[in-house]
């Protein structure tokens, strides 16, 4: 399980680079104001199963994730305000499979 390392790195840095590999996500990795989550493609894949309610969470603005791919949970990615103003954020070449939805706008 590769979620604890995410949500210290995220905790630690405001920018993280996913390298290529397959990471077990158990519960959602939050993003807050203005931190990244940047992969290498397709071949950056972050994984989680059925029970895991958001792989990604949004919760602020000014974010950025890019070029990954992510496989299971309910929703892919949920983008809402939970912190703050869920503005400006940025989603680019990701890549979404085996979710109950993809992204979600709350």
């Amino acid at each position: 399980d590769d979620t604890t390392a995410f949500q210290n790195a995220l905790a630690a840095h405001g920018s993280v680079y996913v390298p290529r590999g397959t990471y077990l996500i158990s519960s959602t990795i939050t993003l807050g104001f203005g931190q990244s989550l940047t992969g290498s493609g397709q071949s950056s894949i972050l994984s989680a199963g059925s029970s895991v309610p958001a792989v990604i969470e949004m919760a602020h603005g000014y974010g950025k994730i890019s070029d990954l791919r992510i496989e299971g949970g309910d929703i892919g990615l949920l983008l809402r305000g939970r912190l703050g103003p869920c503005v400006q954020n940025t989603v680019r070449d990701v890549t979404f499979w085996l979710q109950g939805r993809g992204v979600v706008l709350d």
